[in-house]
């Protein structure tokens, strides 16, 4: 299969793709935090696994402008998340 010039194939991934790589980072996610201390990695873990159905619906949206608004929502959520840790 060849790729596009540039970064093009990255901009536009598969849901499929976009869905494995979602499922692949929980899952990395769930195995480090069986024995969390770092405090960061808990609170980011924390907000995916409390991420809202439409969240992780539109991250693997076909439509580019759909995942990009649910990734600045992600991005929203860790970053309060993040802001309210002590």
């Amino acid at each position: 299969m060849r790729r596009p010039k540039g970064d093009a194939h990255l901009s536009t991934p598969s849901p499929i793709m976009a869905g494995t790589v979602v499922r692949a980072c929980h899952t990395d996610l769930n195995r480090q935090s069986r024995g969390m201390t770092d405090p960061v990695l808990h609170t980011i873990t924390t907000v995916l696994r409390r991420a809202p159905e439409w969240v992780r619906h539109d991250l693997v949206a076909k439509d580019a402008g759909t995942r990009e608004r649910a990734e600045e929502a992600l991005a929203a959520m860790i970053a309060a998340a993040l802001h309210a840790q002590p």
